[in-house]
């Protein structure tokens, strides 16, 4: 990851793309990220003393939130400002080659994590999860009686609202999560990441690499469309 960061600083600093610039923080935030996490679960494996009599295991909750902090301002906050300022004032991309790269390296690498991820989640689903189902989101009384009314409810957005509620909280079974059929693998993996696994640090890995994913792929769609319209050129003719 380190790699794809410096490649990605490089090919901004080449190509001015607001883009790469986005994707250049996400990968160095993941840097930051990793070693930040690192060192908190080192921290959090140490024994009980006098000044932490309950021991530092929770210290890993903790990291997990201040990693998705740095990762909101450093590599989502940050870009987005810069990215609507080169918006106002677009400069025209080139080198479309080395953007595509430069996502796609990153995809690569983000699915690599995705994966490891996904191999210690269904590992820790079968081997620490009691019983023989999946639990899914655990809705109060008061909830239950709610999406009961919202089901037969003549508002349509109330139906919809309570049937995600009631998919979300439907038991799944624990052999699902190896299951050919990629919708049951599916379903059941990620209710296992949101309501099954108490790994906070195997959880905000998966979900920052589905992120990661996602931001690559957005951003192969963006430098795609501009190469086929042309608008990035048009936009600095007018301005």
């Amino acid at each position: 990851v380190s790699t794809q960061s410096t490649w990605g600083i490089m090919t901004w600093a080449f190509t001015g793309s607001a883009a790469i610039f986005a994707e250049a923080m996400h990968t160095l935030t993941d840097v930051l990220n990793s070693l930040y996490r690192l060192d908190a679960l080192k921290d959090s494996a140490r024994k009980a003393d006098a000044k932490h009599p309950y021991g530092y295991d929770r210290d890993r909750y903790i990291a997990a939130n201040n990693s998705f902090i740095l990762l909101c301002l450093v590599g989502g906050a940050y870009p987005l400002l810069c990215g609507f300022k080169d918006l106002l004032d677009p400069d025209p991309i080139m080198y479309y080659g080395a953007l595509y790269c430069v996502f796609s390296g990153s995809a690569i690498f983000e699915a690599r994590t995705l994966l490891s991820a996904t191999k210690e989640i269904r590992e820790q689903v079968m081997e620490h999860v009691s019983g023989e189902r999946l639990l899914g989101k655990r809705l109060s009384t008061h909830e239950k009686h709610k999406m009961a009314a919202d089901l037969s409810s003549s508002i349509p957005m109330d139906r919809i609202r309570a049937r995600m509620k009631q998919f979300l909280a439907t038991e799944i079974p624990k052999e699902d999560i190896n299951s050919p059929n990629p919708l049951k693998r599916g379903r059941a993996l990620w209710s296992a990441v949101l309501y099954n696994t108490d790994d906070i640090m195997t959880r905000a890995a998966f979900l920052e690499s589905v992120l990661g994913i996602g931001s690559a792929v957005l951003g192969v769609g963006g430098i795609y469309l501009a190469q086929v319209t042309g608008l990035s050129h048009v936009l600095c003719v007018d301005t």
